[in-house]
């Protein structure tokens, strides 16, 4: 089994308890948190941190109406912001992000302990008078197995709400699929592995 140990401001992940280098690196830098690891095909670490308030993030959140992808996949014929939306399948956030822009409440599930921490840096780095801060605020991490979190929801009574939407993206897709991943998720991909269990 694999694990994080921290000394200082640098994190290191291990994917491998036997490991004689870490898998990769999170590196602490005042409000930043950004995670590093090995390139395959270069000298230079791959880097990778998350930041929801970019102006690529702002475009491409003005551009989500009922008629996008993303709203088509929750069978969104109108926008009801009193939807609850579980994304299972958190990974980089970005889909909950836009999720949650059209005005949902999105419960996020991530069980790596590294994305996880990516992502809840993320939300909290948000500062109040961004343009951001309201989507965040709509939007909930849970740092756990998304099957564990199912199988208890199932045991709660009746009268406690449950989802309206359980939306599923694997983040890494099957070896048969054509599209490449992109550069964050390849770097993902080397530093987590397979997501062996997608089918579950």
């Amino acid at each position: 089994t694999g694990g994080i140990t921290s000394k200082s401001n640098i994190i290191q992940i291990n994917n491998n308890a036997e490991a004689i280098k870490p898998a990769g690196l999170l590196y602490v830098e005042g409000d930043t948190l950004t995670l590093f690891c090995h390139s395959p095909i270069s000298k230079q670490p791959l880097s990778l941190r998350l930041d929801f308030t970019t102006p690529k993030m702002r475009n491409m959140a003005k551009e989500q109406n009922k008629k996008t992808l993303i709203a088509k996949a929750i069978g969104a014929k109108t926008i009801d912001a009193s939807k609850w939306i579980v994304d299972a399948t958190a990974g980089l956030g970005q889909d909950a992000f836009m999720l949650a822009y059209m005005g949902y409440k999105v419960t996020l599930i991530e069980r790596s302990p590294v994305v996880a921490a990516l992502l809840s840096h993320a939300i909290s780095s948000v500062r109040p008078d961004s343009w951001a801060f309201s989507t965040v605020h709509r939007m909930t991490l849970l740092h756990t197995d998304a099957a564990q979190w199912f199988s208890e929801q199932i045991q709660l009574p009746p009268s406690i709400k449950k989802p309206n939407v359980i939306y599923l993206d694997p983040m890494f897709p099957h070896p048969d699929k054509k599209a490449l991943s992109q550069k964050s998720m390849q770097m993902l991909q080397q530093l987590l592995g397979q997501d062996l269990d997608a089918d579950k």
